[in-house]
């Protein structure tokens, strides 16, 4: 960020909407781009051993025409018809290689595949425990803030009374401001998780800049 350049503010932010894992998992595997990749890399090198596979199989071509002279050209026309057929004998086993070659390309690219699912899949369990957790941390620190807000008014109400001394409402005041800046954080900590969980799953950045 430079100067004046607005710095994002999470608080601004509402925790996005995230489904159960299953269905992130299914949306993971359709919309990210790193599994996207590995796929289009795996569907070219498929496509290049098809071409080489074919370069061994004899290509066989049928050839026809009518020749009609001038003169005479319904009389004198004749029809030909000929085979022509292209076979590489020895190629001094270049193709063989080449298909070897891309055999164990896509292998390595299939692996490689497998290695990117299984490092997603582990991210977005962490994200998502991550995410389940805060959520649940968050719903009993509001219920504690609303039984020390409680507490605190009934304090007050018992300060006039002599029931209760200053130093009982100071001391629940400065509680409820600790666990209201814990709510802010566990906030800022669920927005992130959320995001993350969507730039998973839906291969999508939400914008963090108004």
């Amino acid at each position: 960020y430079f100067p004046g350049q607005n710095i994002p503010n999470f608080s601004d932010y509402r925790v996005l909407e995230v489904s159960d894992l299953n269905t992130l998992k299914k949306k993971m595997l359709k919309n990210n781009s790193v599994i996207k990749s590995q796929e289009l890399i795996i569907k070219s090198l498929e496509k290049s051993l098809e071409s080489l596979i074919a370069q061994k199989k004899p290509n066989v071509r049928l050839q026809a025409g009518i020749t009609s002279p001038a003169n005479n050209p319904v009389g004198d026309s004749y029809g030909s018809a000929g085979v022509s057929v292209n076979y590489i004998f020895n190629d001094g086993g270049r193709i063989d290689y080449q298909i070897e070659n891309i055999l164990s390309k896509i292998e390595a690219a299939k692996k490689q595949k497998l290695s990117v699912l299984k490092q997603l899949d582990t991210q977005l369990k962490s994200v998502f425990q991550n995410y389940t957790g805060l959520t649940k941390a968050k719903k009993s620190l509001q219920e504690l803030v609303s039984i020390i807000k409680q507490s605190r008014e009934t304090a007050k109400a018992q300060l006039e009374t002599g029931k209760t001394k200053i130093q009982d409402v100071l001391s629940l005041e400065f509680e409820l401001a600790k666990k209201e800046i814990e709510l802010i954080t566990l906030d800022t900590e669920l927005v992130l998780s959320s995001y993350t969980l969507k730039y998973l799953s839906e291969n999508l950045i939400p914008n963090l800049t108004k």
